[in-house]
């Protein structure tokens, strides 16, 4: 059996293999020697939190699409559309992608489960669909037609792309490519969806929270609560964890002081950033004070202060021009959902939990919905 397909030479378990990307291929999953326990501990925590697209009850949502104002139903189908279609992008190729360069079991496990969660992101955004509204295939169809939301997605869709290509035929002929060309693609991938997960989510979440903190939608800022904890800590951890090793072993700390390689990644942050303030200038065009609580000039300053977060974590500052907020600009993010997600949760009576509904059943060939709820 070939070594570039599965590797079963017993001597690479004395040593295991430190290189996360582009060391030797994997063989059996080692778990004897743990080279990067961090990785692991995230892979323990994300499995142990796993969770369901089926846990909320989304169908109480219909009530609120029908009977709220139409600038308040437009931003959050908007809202979601971006948040469902980035998922998808997501889960339908990050391991896929990453599968023939990894050579490291943390890695490894730790991505096969990142793109599992990454799906559960995406199913639950189709539930969301499915379960609020009478008519699911026209939402749907709105949902594809918001072409402002496939625009936001250009710039990681393209380091998508390319890195499709080069997986599918590192796969093939791994012999054929250029280790440093290979490498710094990978590095430029990780960079674009840690800003991806660190700053393009983050302001679409601020969206449907603020309208579940005006009391809309409130299962669904439930489930978005869940998203987002998956996304800030672990995935954004896993990005940087990464950088930071990549960066202790050598060769990304000297890609950071090539010139090149350092606009290739300005050019990938700022169209994401620009994307993002252009994003808000267009969900916020009917009224710059759509939503109580939130205007454009706060969710702009909010996407720059998550930017700010990635950038100085790279030692970028110094190569952008943005104003950059001095203080939070959304402190009901970082207080209420980022960082306290058990302080959301209101009494039964108040809302229907999530951690109440077991399981459900949906009657949806007909307008009305009966629902056979399990309480424990």
């Amino acid at each position: 059996m070939r070594k570039d397909f599965f590797n079963l030479d017993a001597l690479d378990y004395e040593k295991p293999e430190t290189k996360l990307f582009l060391g030797k291929k994997e063989g059996l999953v080692n778990t004897l020697h743990q080279v990067y326990p961090k990785l692991w501990d995230i892979y323990k925590r994300l499995k142990a939190q796993d969770w369901d697209e089926l846990e909320f009850p989304f169908y109480n949502c219909k009530k609120d699409f029908n009977e709220c104002n139409k600038v308040e139903r437009e931003l959050m189908v908007k809202t979601l559309a971006w948040q469902w279609e980035a998922d998808s992008l997501v889960g339908n190729s990050l391991y896929t992608i990453l599968e023939p360069f990894i050579s490291n079991t943390e890695l490894k496990v730790l991505y096969m489960r990142i793109n599992d969660n990454e799906n559960i992101h995406a199913l639950t955004y189709s539930e969301i669909i499915k379960q609020s509204f009478s008519n699911p295939d026209e939402v749907l169809q709105e949902v594809l037609n918001i072409n402002d939301a496939k625009t936001r997605l250009n710039a990681v869709g393209d380091v998508f792309e390319l890195m499709y290509g080069l997986s599918s035929g590192y796969r093939l002929n791994p012999f054929k490519y250029d280790y440093l060309y290979i490498y710094r693609s990978l590095m430029k991938f990780i960079i674009a969806i840690l800003a991806l997960e660190r700053i393009q989510f983050m302001a679409s979440f601020a969206v449907t929270f603020k309208l579940h903190d005006n009391g809309l939608f409130i299962p669904i800022g439930e489930a978005v609560n869940k998203i987002c904890q998956d996304e800030l800590f672990i995935h954004v951890e896993t990005g940087k964890e990464i950088i930071n090793i990549e960066r202790k072993n050598g060769l990304l700390e000297e890609l950071l002081d090539d010139t090149t390689f350092i606009e290739e990644i300005k050019i990938i942050l700022k169209e994401i950033i620009d994307s993002e303030l252009n994003w808000v200038d267009y969900l916020m065009q009917n009224d710059t004070n759509a939503i109580v609580g939130l205007d454009t000039k706060k969710l702009k300053d909010w996407v720059l202060w998550c930017a700010k977060d990635v950038i100085e974590f790279l030692d970028l500052m110094d190569i952008f021009d943005y104003n950059y907020p001095v203080k939070d600009p959304l402190p009901f993010m970082t207080n209420k959902y980022l960082y306290s997600s058990s302080s959301q949760q209101g009494s039964p009576q108040e809302e229907r939990k999530a951690n109440y509904f077991v399981g459900g059943f949906i009657e949806d060939d007909t307008d009305k919905i009966d629902i056979l709820v399990n309480d424990l």
